[in-house]
């Protein structure tokens, strides 16, 4: 869990998405913030379209000899569907897992698609790993769209 912390002696505050925890000497209360902009994955964050032309992008350019096309991974390429990676990314943004995506795929020329293809491939990341799509396409506020556990 990746969380921002603070604490002054026995008063501690955990971020953790949109969810704050007060530690008060031993203590834990937990406060929900009600009107947090934050979505997580399995909120519609993308459109079916989108996932599709995902996956027509990663049969292109990311199934051959890496993460082949289960998204199993191979080798030393990890697997990008499954409880692992859900558990690798928890806590991450769409955006942290576009963006590690954009800067190191295709392996043999990194950043080398257009935006919309980083997109549409993290939407079919995402659809793979159950989480569904919406009515809404995945366009700004990536940073604010959460990957969770399952619910």
């Amino acid at each position: 869990m990746r969380s921002a912390f603070r604490s002054s002696m026995d008063l501690s505050i955990l971020r953790h998405g949109s969810r704050l925890a007060l530690r008060l000497t031993g203590m834990t209360f937990c406060i929900v913030c009600a009107n947090a902009q934050a979505a997580d994955i399995w909120s519609g964050v993308f459109t079916q379209e989108q996932a599709a032309r995902g996956k027509a992008v990663y049969l292109a350019h990311c199934a051959s000899a890496c993460h082949v096309e289960n998204l199993a991974g191979n080798g030393p390429a990890p697997g990008l569907a499954g409880p692992d990676f859900l558990l690798r990314w928890e806590d991450f943004s769409v955006a942290e897992l576009m963006e590690k995506i954009r800067a190191t795929m295709p392996k043999a020329a990194p950043a080398s698609l257009s935006a919309e293809d980083y997109l549409t491939v993290t939407a079919y990341i995402l659809a793979e790993n159950g989480a569904a799509a919406g009515q809404t396409k995945m366009a700004t506020g990536l940073d604010k769209i959460m990957i969770t556990g399952k619910r």
